[in-house]
């Protein structure tokens, strides 16, 4: 009888000191969320993407290869001549935009 006893007030100290492991763990990984969401706020957005390539390269997660796949081709992709005609174009009416011709 008294071992019963024993055996039940023993299982029940582990399952209370688990609770109260658990809930003051998800209370600091709460604070620390919140942290850097503050944190975070007051970056820029090349350190923000900075920040996540780091948390990602910590949790082992692999990033989105379709991503690194374009940007990987918009940088070896050399720049056509039509390309270029439409930026020289924008630009210059950008500068026409800004320094209006007066005629007299």
């Amino acid at each position: 009888m008294n071992l019963c006893y024993l055996q039940a007030l023993s299982l029940t100290l582990c399952v209370f000191g688990m609770s109260q492991t658990h809930a003051a763990v998800l209370q600091n990984s709460a604070k620390s969320l919140q942290n850097s969401n503050v944190a975070e706020k007051s970056l820029t957005p090349i350190e923000r993407a900075l920040t996540q390539q780091k948390r990602e390269r910590a949790e082992n997660k692999p990033s989105s290869e379709m991503d690194q796949i374009k940007v990987i081709t918009s940088i070896k992709n050399a720049p056509t001549q039509n390309f270029l005609a439409s930026q020289h174009q924008q630009f210059s009416r950008f500068l026409q935009s800004l320094f209006p011709q007066h005629t007299s």
